[in-house]
């Protein structure tokens, strides 16, 4: 249910599926909201522990524990008090980015997002070996649509800290975006690497593959049509210099 509400509400924003596949609004790479929260069961019900936050990061773990069980509206206004109490609060923006999209407010959603971009950079500037905030930042990039920006960060971010198997395939999804398909493919490899029984990476590496191929065999195609065009424009230039001296023999003939 969640990955199919997360696919179409990034539709909403022209953004890609990247971190549909990601638990709600905990980062693969960034477990530190993980340890604040924990998710509602299944029926939706949220732990009695989180019912009755006292703080930002109280009220960021009961949006959590609500967004992860389908009720976005009453996340969106936890993850509201918790940036209200906390305009720092990165990860509380770009939850209540998530549950926006959830809800079909788009101008809300990219303004969150934006926010939590905004103070992930700050992290980044403030530590740029911050390796968490720098895969947070690069996926609320995606989810932005910016995805030259995304991949910029990811890249970043895998110098300092190895991805997991869920954030690579979240970077090769960045890559399709970009159409850079053995890029994607080289990162959805490395997901299936690590985790063998991950079907989703699998079927996207078969894909991406699949459009590695087919983009080759374009760029070779356009390239066998420009040497055409070069080798028929030469063969032209060359009978019009032909043409053009031998009316310039004849008329020297005729003078004669």
């Amino acid at each position: 249910m969640r990955k199919i509400i997360c696919a179409l509400s990034l539709c909403l924003l022209t953004l890609t599926a990247a971190g549909c596949k990601r638990n709600a609004t905990q980062t693969s790479a960034n477990t530190a909201s993980s340890n604040q929260s924990a998710a509602g069961d299944a029926t939706g019900r949220v732990p009695a522990a989180l019912q009755n936050p006292q703080d930002a990061a109280g009220y960021f773990a009961l949006g959590d524990a609500l967004f992860k069980t389908d009720r976005d509206r009453e996340a969106v206004e936890a993850f509201k008090k918790a940036v209200e109490l906390d305009p720092t609060y990165a990860e509380a923006y770009r939850g209540l980015g998530l549950a926006y999209v959830s809800t079909a407010q788009k101008k809300e959603a990219q303004e969150a997002f934006e926010k939590a971009v905004a103070l992930y950079e700050k992290k980044v500037r403030e530590d740029a070996k911050n390796a968490d905030a720098l895969y947070s930042l690069a996926d609320t990039f995606s989810r932005l649509g910016e995805y030259e920006k995304a991949a910029d960060a990811y890249r970043r971010a895998a110098r300092l800290k190895e991805p997991d198997a869920t954030t690579y395939y979240d970077i090769g999804l960045v890559y399709n975006k970009l159409a850079r398909y053995q890029d994607a493919a080289n990162a959805f490899s490395k997901a299936v690497e690590l985790d063998p029984n991950d079907y989703q990476s699998q079927e996207a590496l078969d894909k991406a593959r699949e459009d590695a191929s087919k983009l080759r065999e374009r760029i070779d195609y356009a390239k066998k049509l420009t040497e055409k065009q070069r080798s028929q424009n030469q063969n032209s230039s060359n009978q019009n210099n032909s043409n053009q001296n031998s009316s310039k023999r004849s008329s020297r003939n005729a003078n004669q």
